[in-house]
């Protein structure tokens, strides 16, 4: 099934936390005919998302039909941009536990970084590049409140 040219008018946020389903519901949009945002061009707007400086982020989305993951699924960016874009869908994606979604994404990062298992360290995850322009490190303190050194700390 593909959407009408005239409903793709709206534009889509997928505004849930990383490890949620996100993916998946990139995936249907896509099947659905959406064009998605690049989402490493996404994650490289630390800068302007730390500054709270939307507007960069609205200019990005000029790009596509669709986005998921960073920066959207970091806190305030939904807000404005339900400002920007009038009549914006949005969909949040949830675990049916946070413990689910914290061994989601412990396996996850723990895959990527190859540590065989072992939950990163906040040096495992400053080291890693995630974008062009930053780290991993960068996008999951966007995303969440690290108190201390440990990034995974319950």
């Amino acid at each position: 099934m593909r959407i009408s040219p005239s409903f793709k008018k709206e534009k889509v946020f997928c505004v849930g936390a990383n490890k949620t389903g996100t993916s998946s519901v990139e995936k249907a949009l896509i099947d659905l005919g959406y064009k998605l945002g690049h989402q490493e061009h996404g994650q490289d707007l630390i800068t302007h998302y730390k500054a709270r400086n939307f507007s960069k982020i609205a200019q990005f989305c000029k790009s596509a039909d669709a986005f998921q993951d960073a920066p959207f699924s970091w806190h305030y960016t939904g807000i404005y941009m339900d400002q920007y874009f009038k009549n914006a869908k949005f969909i949040l994606t949830v675990r049916d536990s946070p413990e689910q979604w914290y061994q989601s994404l412990t396996r996850f990062h723990s895959k990527i970084l190859g540590l065989e298992g072992r939950i990163p360290t906040a040096d495992n995850l400053k080291e890693a590049k995630r974008s062009r322009n930053n780290t991993m490190w960068d996008n999951f303190n966007a995303r969440h409140v690290i108190e201390g050194s440990d990034p995974y700390d319950k």
